[in-house]
């Protein structure tokens, strides 16, 4: 049977080597782009399908999305409109594929009317506002997504700041059921999904500001949650943003909140001790103000995760550098708009760095900041078949000798890999599929020789035929380097 070749490069990648603490970020911009009347808070996708992340930001008079599109290197095209219910005062906003569809979708919490919408994406970045859903509480504000129920789709909690409780509203297959109602502290504000316990199931952890805790919410499997920790950030700070990740390399997933008190200002981490017992609290000092929305990326690719937070009151963004060990070194001060509140981050301009987006409510504009660390790029190189299956191989991976490189692609929509800088499920879809192969997971799996770069061997996808779509997620070279795609990647088969 004659076979041909062929490949694909991208770089949505990152490659981490070991660096100081005290190593300095170089992020261009900042850039800005207009942004309406008082912006909130941002969401990150491929909303066309192009391979670019785009950007979309909620704003007021009137409400309404604003959608930007990549033009592929970090420069930003638009925005489409996309016009919200008179007086519904968009604020949060959240980028996830609700139906299952391979589209990325919104959705919006819209704090004067006690509701969260989805708006469907029909295709190609075209959007239609959909259903809305009441939340069970006031003004909700901040907004996370997990599969907490464990059916294959996104979920979402909503924290609500003026009836001091979050609701969770679960996915049933495209649409969500009634929402659910949790206690939570004092005007609670950011909230962020995780699996704190390491049994499979996403938990949350929401900052309750005016009790000065982080609340931790552990979830039974099912999507019914309790409370099951109270972190107090001392005395004398707040809360506002939260951030997950596995901040000290243990293999669990730790806490970091934005925090302020008596003019000073932190990022203030707990480091998960193992199913989700959390140790005390350790504050470290940046030098903007009033910090709010804050991220754990990695920023300078040395394979630890770094902590990015929007300073609402000094008008700019600081930077922790993370030493892997779950401590922090020195920080850094680069340039937003006028009073940053939500700060978003993925990598724009596809050098494989996460670069950083925050949304300048006072200055009505959105700065995006992208960094100049370089990652690295992978081929995915085929042998395809005239027919189901198809052969392909991984190859152009970098690393240390005898360090394993893996690739997971998948023919179910409802399977997800944790991305290892972050911990985020991603889902995998492989268009096509037939019945029988619906279930089909495939690991690709090659181990880095003496020239540095590694191989998977040839390896049948069950029931693919050419011409289609593949989503593959999760690259990672294991030990000192690791590399790990912020994102699913799709390539089509030929």
């Amino acid at each position: 049977m004659h076979r041909t070749t062929w490949a694909l490069t991208f770089t949505s990648m990152t490659l981490g080597l070991f660096a100081s603490a005290n190593a300095q970020l170089q992020f261009s911009g900042p850039t800005s782009y207009a942004a309406g009347t008082r912006p909130e808070a941002a969401a990150l996708g491929d909303f066309d399908g192009d391979g670019d992340r785009d950007i979309a930001v909620t704003s007021d008079l009137p409400d309404r999305i604003l959608v930007y599109s990549n033009n592929g290197n970090g420069t930003f095209s638009g925005p489409q409109q996309i016009f919200l219910g008179n007086g519904t005062s968009p604020h949060a906003l959240l980028a996830m594929d609700i139906e299952n569809d391979g589209d990325q979708d919104l959705v919006v919490s819209l704090k004067n009317v006690n509701q969260i919408q989805i708006v469907t994406n029909i295709g190609g970045g075209s959007f239609s506002p959909g259903a809305t859903f009441a939340t069970l509480g006031s003004e909700p504000r901040q907004l996370a997504a997990a599969d907490f129920d464990g059916n294959g789709f996104a979920d979402v909690v909503a924290s609500n700041r003026e009836s001091s409780n979050v609701s969770v509203f679960l996915n049933s297959g495209g649409s969500f059921g009634p929402a659910t109602s949790l206690a939570a502290g004092d005007e609670p504000r950011g909230v962020a999904a995780a699996d704190f316990t390491g049994d499979g199931a996403p938990d949350f952890a929401v900052a309750s500001h005016r009790t000065r805790q982080v609340l931790v919410f552990t979830n039974n499997g099912a999507g019914a949650f309790s409370q099951t920790g109270a972190l107090s950030v001392g005395g004398q700070l707040r809360p506002e943003g939260v951030a997950t990740g596995d901040l000290d390399g243990n293999g669990t997933q730790d806490i970091a909140t934005s925090t302020e008190g008596n003019g000073q200002s932190f990022g203030t981490v707990f480091l998960n001790q193992g199913g989700g017992s959390f140790g005390g609290r350790v504050d470290y000092f940046i030098t903007g103000q009033d910090p709010e929305g804050i991220v754990a990326r990695d920023f300078d690719l040395d394979g630890d995760l770094d902590l990015a937070m929007a300073n609402q009151t000094s008008n700019n963004i600081s930077t922790l550098l993370g030493s892997g060990n779950g401590t922090f070194g020195s920080t850094q001060l680069f340039g937003a708009g006028a009073r940053p509140g939500d700060l978003q981050s993925a990598d724009l301009d596809g050098n494989g760095s996460a670069d950083l987006v925050s949304v300048n409510r006072d200055s009505n504009d959105i700065t995006v900041l992208l960094n100049g660390a370089q990652g690295q790029s992978l081929d995915l190189v085929g042998t395809p078949s005239t027919g189901s299956p198809i052969h392909f191989t991984v190859s152009g991976l970098t690393g240390e000798q005898g360090n394993t490189a893996q690739v997971l692609l998948s023919c179910n929509g409802t399977a997800g890999f944790p991305l290892p800088n972050d911990g985020r499920i991603v889902p995998l879809t492989l268009d096509g599929c037939t019945a029988a192969g619906l279930n089909a997971a495939v690991f690709l799996q090659g181990t880095v020789d003496a020239t540095g770069t590694a191989s998977t061997p040839d390896v049948a996808f069950p029931n693919a035929a050419p011409g289609r779509t593949v989503w593959a997620a999760a690259v990672t070279i294991n030990g000192p380097q690791f590399v790990s795609i912020v994102g699913p990647i799709s390539f089509v088969t030929q």
